[in-house]
């Protein structure tokens, strides 16, 4: 598997040609845009989904990668985020696997699950500005490539 920073980047391209595939019109940003990578929408322009691509590919464990920053999509919610999606990539040898979750939902379980590992009383543990997040256990009913979460 390539460098940790070149997955981000194939997680993104995987996901936008996934997207194509599937009928979308899809491109990557560039790499300025603070809050989302790609920009999708279906054919007639009607509908559209910024989305912020988290991508895991090696070894996996089921857990994504995050930062505070992330977080900030469930302080800084002001209705606006509606149409603000997090893609969860898996990215495999044999066939990616996508998972589409809102911001705002993303962002509160970020919290709830930060909230509840640096309050832990049996540890003693230092603010961080590192979060993680396991897709398929804080969202069980979560399907596998559930594009059409994205409405579009």
């Amino acid at each position: 598997m390539a460098k940790t920073s070149k997955i981000g980047i194939a997680g993104e391209y995987a996901l936008v040609s996934e997207l194509i595939k599937r009928g979308y019109v899809a491109c990557v940003t560039d790499k300025n845009t603070p809050k989302f990578d790609v920009l999708a929408s279906n054919q007639e322009g009607t509908k559209f989904a910024a989305i912020q691509v988290k991508t895991s590919g090696g070894d996996y464990n089921g857990e994504f990668l995050m930062s505070k920053k992330d977080e900030d999509w469930f302080h800084n919610d002001n209705g606006e985020f509606g149409r603000v999606f997090f893609a969860f990539v898996r990215l495999n040898d044999v066939g990616n696997t996508y998972w589409f979750i809102s911001a705002r939902e993303t962002a509160k379980s970020i919290h709830d699950v930060y909230c509840q590992y640096i309050n832990d009383p049996t540890k003693k543990r230092k603010d961080t500005p590192m979060r993680a997040i396991k897709p398929k256990k804080e969202f069980p009913t979560l399907k596998d490539n559930n594009f059409e979460d994205l409405n579009l």
